[in-house]
């Protein structure tokens, strides 16, 4: 089992509902929602204000098993910004944060899909690592 599939392995809202955050009915109609518009599932339910913030980050972390960091108070690299395309980017829903060496550090607040996770590879040949983070308005 890869360190992605250990992440992956419970999706976010059996997350959500196992943990009392939301019930079964309120994360279907969240999916439908998502199927719908291409959001991601965390920013349906904060939008119809059906998950708190706080709540979701800490879902965030206990879930992909990843630090948090709180956006508002980080300094992003420009030239991170400029190294990566910003449609991959937004279609992975990541902000760059930081490199040591050829890994690359991204804030997010759902992992992203094997592929996308890939394509971020081709770019962080040392790898990528993943910090929980809300991400509301905060993509390119």
């Amino acid at each position: 089992m890869t360190n992605y599939d250990r992440m992956k392995r419970k999706r976010l809202g059996d997350i959500l509902v196992d943990e009392g955050l939301a019930t079964e009915e309120i994360v279907i109609a969240a999916l439908q929602d998502q199927q719908r518009t291409g959001r991601l599932l965390s920013d349906v339910l904060l939008d119809q204000r059906q998950l708190g913030e706080h709540d979701l980050a800490r879902a965030i972390v206990e879930h992909y098993q990843v630090p948090y960091v709180e956006l508002k108070q980080y300094t992003i690299h420009k030239d991170l910004i400029q190294q990566i395309p910003a449609a991959l980017l937004n279609r992975a829903r990541v902000v760059p944060l930081d490199k040591f060496g050829k890994q690359i550090c991204f804030a997010c607040q759902e992992i992203p899909s094997k592929e996308l996770v890939d394509e971020l590879r081709k770019h962080a040949t040392g790898g990528v690592y993943f910090f929980g983070a809300l991400l509301l308005g905060a993509l390119f």
